[in-house]
């Protein structure tokens, strides 16, 4: 006998669920967004799935797969899980030698070790309600009648124990450790740490290294990574490049895309000249859909473009909103543990540069990468911000061609290719992403201001810290931005946040705003700190060795770093200053006014 459906008032934004209608949505405060729900009975009630959003149970059989009804454990519902169970209390005692459970109250100790079975027994009913007596080990509660149930009295816990006395069990360590003697193949989710093999995780390389380097070596079995950036960057063919790569490796993939169609794809995969005969594309977006594809065809690689145009229907709002991103990632982060299918997401970006969508969908993956670089440059920019199973920060740079994206095996060079030695206002700088270092160049440009708050712009580097090297520079030498524009440029469309490239910040403006060209031969590299000293940097053998692959014969370093690598080092001469007065006077050809 099912209870009647109460009126629920569900919010189209946020996809949260309130008992009475309110003007304002109470959880993402937006006007007007409630709109009335009334569920089904309570037989047919959704499963609640995250805070406040619903993943309604669809009445009537379905086919087995991972968005199957609630109905069983073959139809588990969308994260392939059966709905908690809540075992009914009896107001009563025990009927017929039998005790009654509830969830509500935990056996004791020497009640679970007697007889483990006795929290499990069923509930036997009286007859004269008419009710089917539960089997041994039922978890469904029978439902509660509409008329009074006569009382029965409820069984003390040592009933149980009635027919065999056992002591009770010492109480639990609060650090539980693994004896020797316990054999960890008893307990399928207990492994020592040391018997865990080290290729217990194989990876899947893409084909291309760039990508793999920066995932960790590869595609991991059951992980799930996120790629952002701008609309254009080229997300959608570096993945649609993947997946056609681990075709051709004899690794079964299937692309799934809700924004294009399969006709649009092919043009440009022939466009790539890259048309694998075994990639399968799926324009779908409804995520039931797609799992059931993914059952029957079990691929070893899903591609999903992108996660803002997968929806759930159970989920009470529209796609791309913040529930149900949420909700559709967790699906497939399930989907993809419990398969252990390498999934690939793409997500979009807001303005300010963020995935579009709750900031935990970033924590929820395994991976995020971004693609950085301007539309209309050659070079694209991949950058490795989390990885559970890899190494952050890494970098990886590729070229946008004809023929897709191309990996350039040697950046520093790219991003210097057409630096013109010894121009006035350009420095080579270092750079550390990742596990590489990289060289670049720092372009400055000073001019006379012609309106009364000059101009502080920078491309690839932050302001804030430029403003604070411009600080550094008024206060510790007599030069005068204070009336000045200032323009910094990092040249490729390369984004640094490293601190090591500060020194060569400061020269480039230091050279152009006093006309003097800095040493032709030389590179920049180090921390300024606000009392104007050169701080110490993190790496300076590998930063020297890629000054010495490249042919650079000087390196301006942290006196304390010069102090330790000695004068020279790979043939480098290293050059070290304390000072931002020394490090001008090192650096440029010509004297700057300093303090």
């Amino acid at each position: 006998m099912s209870k009647k459906a109460r009126t629920r008032y569900v919010c189209g934004d946020c996809g949260d669920d309130f008992a009475q209608w309110f003007g304002r949505c109470p959880t993402c405060k937006e006007w007007n967004t409630l709109k009335e729900f009334r569920p089904p009975a309570e037989a047919d009630t959704p499963v609640r799935a995250g805070s406040g959003s619903l993943l309604g149970a669809k009445s009537g059989p379905r086919p087995s797969g991972f968005f199957a009804s609630a109905a069983g454990p073959a139809q588990a519902g969308l994260l392939g899980k059966v709905p908690k169970e809540r075992p009914l209390k009896i107001p009563g005692g025990a009927r017929d030698g039998r005790t009654a459970t509830s969830s509500s109250r935990t056996p004791n100790a020497s009640t679970r070790d007697a007889d483990p079975d006795a929290t499990m027994e069923a509930v036997r009913v009286d007859p004269s309600l008419d009710r089917e007596t539960r089997p041994n080990g039922g978890r469904v509660p029978p439902e509660i009648p509409s008329t009074p149930t006569p009382p029965v009295r409820a069984a003390q816990p040592e009933a149980a124990t009635s027919t065999a006395s056992v002591p009770a069990s010492p109480p639990p360590s609060p650090s539980p450790v693994v004896p020797d003697s316990v054999d960890p193949r008893t307990l399928p989710t207990l492994l020592r740490l040391e018997d865990v093999p080290l290729n217990a995780v194989p990876r899947l390389e893409t084909g291309i290294h760039e990508l793999d380097r920066i995932l960790g070596g590869g595609l991991v079995p059951g992980a799930v990574v996120l790629i952002g950036g701008d609309p254009g960057i080229g997300k959608s063919t570096l993945l649609l490049q993947a997946a056609g790569r681990l075709v051709a490796r004899g690794v079964s993939a299937l692309y799934v895309t809700g924004e294009e169609s399969a006709g649009q794809i092919r043009l440009r995969a022939e466009r790539l000249r890259e048309v694998p005969p075994g990639l399968l594309v799926h324009t779908e977006t409804n995520l039931e859909e797609v799992a059931q594809a993914v059952e029957e065809i079990r691929p070893r690689v899903l591609v999903v473009d992108s996660i803002q145009t997968a929806f759930l229907p159970g989920v009470a709002s529209a796609p791309g909103s913040v529930t149900q991103v949420r909700e559709s990632a967790l699906a497939l982060i399930d989907l993809a543990k419990r398969r252990g299918i390498s999934v690939l997401l793409v997500g979009h970006v807001t303005k300010e540069g963020a995935i579009a969508g709750p900031k935990t969908l970033e924590h929820m993956v395994d991976a995020v990468v971004y693609m950085e670089g301007e539309r209309y440059q050659h070079y694209r920019i991949l950058r490795s911000v989390k990885n559970r199973f890899g190494g952050v920060d890494e970098l990886g740079v590729f070229e946008m061609g004809p023929n897709g994206l191309v990996e350039v095996a040697n950046p520093s060079q790219v991003f210097l290719s057409e630096h013109t030695a010894g121009a006035v206002g350009s420095v080579v700088a270092t750079s550390i992403e990742g596990t590489r270092a990289l060289l670049l160049e720092v372009q400055a440009l000073v001019v006379h201001s012609q309106y009364a708050n000059p101009q502080r712009v920078s491309t690839g580097y932050d302001r804030r810290r430029l403003e604070l090297l411009l600080a550094v520079l008024d206060k510790r030498t007599q030069l005068d931005l204070a009336r000045r524009d200032v323009f910094v440029n990092i040249a490729g469309g390369l984004r640094v946040v490293e601190p090591g490239v500060d020194l060569g910040v400061l020269l480039a403006v230091a050279s152009s705003a006093t006309d003097a060209p800095p040493h032709t031969d030389l590179v920049a590299v180090g921390e300024v700190g606000l009392g104007g000293e050169i701080r110490r940097i993190s790496h300076p053998e590998r930063r020297v060795q890629e000054i010495a692959r490249l042919g650079y014969r000087k390196a301006l370093l942290p006196w304390s770093n010069a102090k330790d690598l000695g004068s020279r080092r790979d043939g480098v001469e290293l050059l070290g200053a304390q000072s931002v007065a020394e490090a001008l006077s090192l650096g440029l050809n010509a004297n700057a006014p300093l303090g």
